[in-house]
């Protein structure tokens, strides 16, 4: 019965996970509608490299979340193959 609610705990962090991606790729994308508006409507580019940063942090959040997901995938895969 360990195995089923390993199994299942399994499951809700991917979900969350996921939910999470969600949620940062949103973010990212208005980050980035927001960064090409204000590019066309200025051509200051004192904050640029730090709108550029903050743009790979997003991404590198969103690898990761991505990373742990497929990381649990296997968790469940394998799992299963215990049944």
């Amino acid at each position: 019965m360990w195995q089923m609610a390993s199994l299942m705990e399994a499951c809700d962090i991917m979900h969350n996970q996921r939910d999470k991606i969600r949620q940062l790729k949103a973010v990212n994308n208005e980050f980035l509608c927001e960064r090409n508006y204000v590019h066309e409507g200025s051509n200051a580019s004192g904050d640029a490299p730090r709108d550029f940063d903050d743009n790979k942090k997003l991404q590198f959040e969103v690898l990761k979340a991505a990373e742990k997901e497929i990381l649990l995938r296997h968790f469940i895969a394998i799992s299963w193959a215990w049944f």
